[in-house]
């Protein structure tokens, strides 16, 4: 059924139009009361939305720590007093996978960070003025 066919019979079948115009009534009031629950909640809310967009940077301070901590043990795994043997190579890697797998989400979380803190920023500057 192309568009044409679809606007003849709404035309036509005035049941049908009353059933679309209703469903149409239903979600703008639906729209209203969302907007009605954005309004009285908008202060918490973009505190809310400020503390979450914080998270990601002490995620990122974290795994940047975590990393930090894999590659020191690699260090320390290189320079062993017992005699090395096959669990050397296992630590080594293991930290080594700990310390690039931090690094990558410490990065990774930065971004995240610093492109919802621009997004949001004018959101943040006005609720600022209204406080």
């Amino acid at each position: 059924m192309f568009h044409g066919e679809k606007l003849l019979d709404e035309l036509l079948n005035p049941r049908l139009t009353s059933r679309t115009a209703m469903a149409e009534t239903e979600s703008v009031e639906d729209l209203a009361k969302l907007y009605d629950m954005l309004k009285a909640d908008a202060k918490s809310m973009v505190r809310d939305l400020s503390e979450g967009i914080g998270m990601y940077r002490f995620t990122g301070i974290l795994l940047l720590y975590l990393s930090l901590l894999g590659f020191f043990l690699v260090y320390l795994t290189e320079n062993p007093v017992p005699p090395p043997g096959w669990w050397r190579i296992v630590a080594d890697v293991a930290a080594l996978a700990l310390g690039i797998a931090g690094a990558g989400g410490a990065l990774f979380a930065r971004t995240k960070y610093r492109q919802l803190k621009t997004k949001y920023s004018k959101l943040f500057e006005v609720a600022d003025k209204v406080r």
